[in-house]
């Protein structure tokens, strides 16, 4: 059961009082804001607490929320997406992160990560997949597309260097050889400085080393094909960290330049509690998408002064201040579990000279 929109609006954050909500990210539209997650009911259908650890027992949905106030406040508009809209069955058991963007012509790509129905031994069958919208608040019928699929695509994914499990074991819900389970997720959509369409996502080298996915996309006529899948990216200290989630990138047109902002963990299985997990989030430049990607701080890549936040979005880019206007979900071990924070702002000035890169609470 998916709670209808909540009344009034919600500040300083959203905490919202029937949904769990984690992994976020946005767009602008004019002087609005819109901000898009994940998210399920607190409660099963017969009444009782649903636990936040056991939420990947239940389909997920993607809701949309709106600021007209530079993310001061937001109000709940519903539904953006479910699960089991697409005619192929790739989101037949849930969906997944996840990014929005303007396009050229106007129109809204929204990617998305589906996962197949495929039992419960075999519970992470994730693909890459997207969907155009003509305002933001549905995706238009029949315009979801399957991109990259481990299933379909096998032997091209594994011929560029990237890592999947033998088919037989694909999306284990035990991991993969020792690591943690499939990472085939979280596609986010950007034009590059040349002008090229392009999508990022979280990807494995192997089964236990962590990578950022790159592909060149074309878009004609409605249709999003791959025009060239590239090699993995590893970043420089990727060995800190087991998984690499949530990749976006932002580009820089004054310094002609990436930003890289993802999500990480030391999580290698499912069934770790989640107070034993580290989970940061960690920001990284470079003149070349393909890199090489510098830690956002002298000596670490840790966005600091984020205690408990985890797959952050940035609401604004103003490059001329050099400064980002961010929004975060708290993890499961914050104060407000599931929910989002405040939001707060990072100096761009301090990239590459401050040991560290500190998130400014508004």
């Amino acid at each position: 059961m998916i709670p209808k929109p909540a009344e009034g609006v919600f500040v300083q954050g959203i905490d919202h009082p029937d949904l769990h909500l984690w992994d976020a990210w946005s767009c602008t539209d004019g002087d609005a804001l819109h901000l898009y997650c994940l998210a399920v009911s607190r409660r099963l259908a017969d009444g009782t607490p649903l636990k936040a650890e056991t939420r990947n027992n239940h389909p997920f949905h993607i809701r949309h929320f709106r600021s007209d106030d530079a993310g001061l406040s937001w109000q709940d508009l519903g539904v953006f997406q479910q699960h089991q809209q697409a005619e192929d069955g790739h989101d037949s058991r849930s969906i997944w992160s996840g990014s929005v963007m303007r396009l050229n012509s106007g129109q809204w790509l929204f990617g998305y990560t589906g996962l197949r129905e495929r039992g419960a031994q075999h519970s992470f069958v994730q693909s890459l997949a997207a969907g155009l919208s003509d305002d933001g608040m549905v995706l238009t019928l029949g315009s979801q597309q399957l991109l990259l699929c481990p299933e379909r695509d096998y032997e091209l994914i594994r011929s560029k260097g990237y890592y999947l499990d033998n088919r037989e074991n694909l999306g284990s819900h035990q991991g993969e050889a020792g690591g943690p389970i499939l990472a085939w997720r979280d596609p986010f959509m950007f034009y590059d400085l040349a002008g090229q369409l392009m999508m990022a996502w979280a990807a494995k080298k192997s089964a236990t080393e962590n990578a950022m996915g790159l592909a060149r996309l074309s878009l004609e006529g409605g249709q999003i094909k791959i025009n060239e899948l590239m090699a993995p990216i590893t970043l420089p200290d990727a060995q800190t960290f087991s998984q690499l989630e949530i990749p976006k990138i932002y580009v820089d047109p004054i310094k002609s330049r990436y930003l890289l902002i993802i999500a990480a963990s030391t999580r290698t299985s499912e069934q770790q509690p989640d107070h034993e997990i580290e989970k940061t989030m960690r920001l990284y430049s470079s003149y070349s998408l393909t890199g090489p990607w510098q830690p956002g701080g002298t000596s670490t890549s840790v966005i600091g002064n984020t205690p408990n936040y985890f797959a952050m979005t940035v609401l604004q880019t103003n490059f001329k201040a050099e400064q980002l206007s961010c929004i975060s979900p708290t993890t499961e071990v914050a104060n407000k579990p599931l929910t989002f924070a405040a939001p707060f702002t990072i100096d761009l000035k301090d990239l590459s000279r401050a040991e560290q890169l500190i998130a400014q609470r508004n």
